[in-house]
């Protein structure tokens, strides 16, 4: 999301990595819906934000020595677990002393909202992979 150079990114993972071995990430791509309402949790505005589609992620894993096992789209169960977390936080007392706003600051509330829309309008996806080592 806010990595620029993905290729030489996805290449010092596959270094790592011995042969055979697995990489599981979860990466939100851009999808078809527009462009990216900004802030959002990654980046304050666009220029600081490299969102890829999820297929130019996955051509640059493949062409990095990765193989993808697994590739799952989990954008609709990412919008329904948010829906759930935000139903019981408004049924808790209120107030929540813990959260991500404590690592985010004063934008967070904004930042949510914003990341809640483009999911919602498909602007942005949610993909969950594993990939495997090639070589």
């Amino acid at each position: 999301m806010n990595i620029e150079d993905r290729p030489r990114y996805y290449a010092e993972m596959r270094r790592v990595l011995k042969p055979g071995g697995r990489l599981a990430i979860q990466d939100i791509a851009q999808g078809p819906g527009g462009p990216v309402i900004f802030p959002v949790m990654w980046a304050d505005r666009p220029e600081i934000s490299f969102l890829r589609t999820p297929e130019e992620t996955r051509a640059m894993l493949e062409a990095a020595g990765f193989h993808v096992a697994r590739w799952v789209d989990n954008s609709a169960a990412a919008l329904l677990e948010a829906e759930a977390e935000r139903t019981q936080a408004r049924a808790a007392s209120g107030s929540l002393e813990l959260g991500i706003h404590l690592i985010v600051g004063p934008s967070a509330r904004e930042k949510m909202r914003n990341g809640q829309r483009n999911q919602e309008e498909r602007r942005t996806l949610l993909i969950n992979a594993v990939m495997q080592r090639v070589g």
